[in-house]
């Protein structure tokens, strides 16, 4: 879970109850600090409930999954490694064919789930 960037953005796609499911689950979760801060929930209820706080962003990206609210940026997408998850609101409408062609040529499956019923 990076931390959002967009402007005014303060979602988080976990709160500290639904990593502490996972992580009850064997799943690792790795959370950017301060990626919490804007719905209120502090690094330390995250690491409380398993999950590993990250001061580098390039850490958090480096996941096999990661959940964002916003897309990523092209910049945040070049911490993606290849053929990673990616799960977040992709505003398919409003992204141009240079933003498709960059994950694809990673081969990142990304999940729309502002389209998921």
């Amino acid at each position: 879970l990076p931390k959002e960037t967009h402007l005014e953005e303060k979602r988080i796609c976990l709160t500290p109850d639904a990593v502490a499911a996972l992580t009850s689950q064997g799943h690792r979760i790795v959370i950017e600090t301060g990626a919490g801060d804007g719905s209120n929930y502090t690094d330390q209820e995250y690491s409380d409930a398993g999950a590993k706080i990250s001061y580098d962003i390039k850490e958090a990206y480096a996941c096999n999954i990661i959940l964002k609210v916003e897309p990523p940026t092209i910049d945040e997408i070049a911490f993606i490694n290849p053929q990673s998850v990616l799960f977040s609101a992709l505003q398919l409408k409003t992204q141009k064919k240079p933003y498709f062609e960059t994950l694809a040529q990673k081969r990142i499956t990304a999940i729309a789930f502002d389209y998921i019923r």
